[in-house]
């Protein structure tokens, strides 16, 4: 719809102008948040099926990619060499900090997942791609 594509562009702006004096490790996240696409989700229809079949919710393959266009712009080094294993490991752990957050919002019970009651609806407020970088 055109409303889900105005909020993912305009959110794709804010991130975009965001990354002006953030750090490069902050940098980094918004990177592989935005090539894995976890940002435009829709939150509601995740479920474990939605996850790489490495049971994390970006492809770890991503990371390669990631790396690829990286190496293409930098002279291999050794500092090159010790940033790409520090990436490696916030990659990894980004991964996981999704799962975790993710997770607990998926419900393998079908009565968990109705939203009827007010108190129900409360208690499985999913976040969206927005709030995933808090």
């Amino acid at each position: 719809s055109s409303s889900t594509e105005k909020n993912t562009f305009h959110l794709h702006l804010k991130l975009t102008e965001s990354l002006q004096g953030q750090t490069p490790e902050y940098k980094y996240v918004k990177e592989i948040l935005l090539a894995s696409g976890i940002l435009f989700i829709d939150t509601d229809s995740i479920s474990t099926d939605s996850f790489h079949a490495s049971g994390f919710p970006i492809n770890p393959e991503l990371f390669h990619v990631l790396e690829q266009r990286r190496a293409s712009q930098y002279r291999i080094s050794a500092e090159y060499i010790q940033e790409k294993h520090n990436r490696h490991l916030m990659f990894d752990t980004v991964n996981e900090i999704l799962m975790k957050k993710l997770y607990r919002y998926l419900h393998p019970q079908p009565w968990m997942r109705k939203k009827d009651s007010p108190s129900m609806a409360a208690a499985i407020t999913r976040p969206s791609g927005q709030h995933l970088l808090k």
